[in-house]
């Protein structure tokens, strides 16, 4: 089967509601769009080793509601030029309505920027201290040694609903 192009859907901005956020194009050296506020600067090699987002759906398509059909040619369209996998589907035939409910899962593909979801994740991660800020599930912020960087460890002491005696052994709560 021919491949398609996605040249088609340059004018897809995207949105929270379909995309879960704004559409680029072109993003991925694959074609994909990029999905996020703003398009980052990337350098070739990090466009190379843009990570792929992937977001599985799934609905039920009554093609006999016009906008059923709709939506489900618009999902399929996607498919079959490559921006969409369709992951599996269920053809149910009612004699009622002379049609089909299709039950369609997929999944829609995405490049994007992991420190747009994951802010510490980048190279250039810094911890940020908040004033007032109380810890939480008992970890502190511990003041780095000099030459490292800051980051969160556990508060010593012991481990909260922690019984004394072997786990597992009979007669004794774990």
């Amino acid at each position: 089967m021919p491949r398609g192009s996605m040249l088609k859907y340059f004018s897809d901005v995207g949105g929270d509601a379909e995309h879960g956020g704004k559409l680029h194009w072109p993003g991925t050296e694959e074609g994909f769009p990029f999905r996020g506020e703003t398009v980052p600067n990337l350098k070739q090699q990090e466009l190379e080793q843009l990570p792929l987002a992937l977001d599985y759906k799934s609905r039920s398509f009554k093609l006999w509601d016009e906008q059923d059909k709709v939506a489900f040619d618009l999902v399929m369209d996607r498919v079959v030029n490559g921006w969409y996998m369709q992951h599996k589907r269920f053809d149910n035939y009612v004699a009622e309505h002379q049609d089909f409910v299709i039950r369609l899962e997929w999944v829609q593909i995405y490049g994007e920027d992991p420190r747009s979801k994951n802010p510490g994740s980048g190279v250039n991660e810094q911890t940020v201290n908040i004033p007032g800020a109380a810890p939480q599930n008992g970890l502190r912020q511990m003041q780095p040694a000099a030459g490292t960087r800051p980051g969160i460890q556990r508060q010593p002491g012991p481990i909260i609903g922690q019984q004394s005696g072997d786990m597992g052994t009979p007669g004794t709560p774990y």
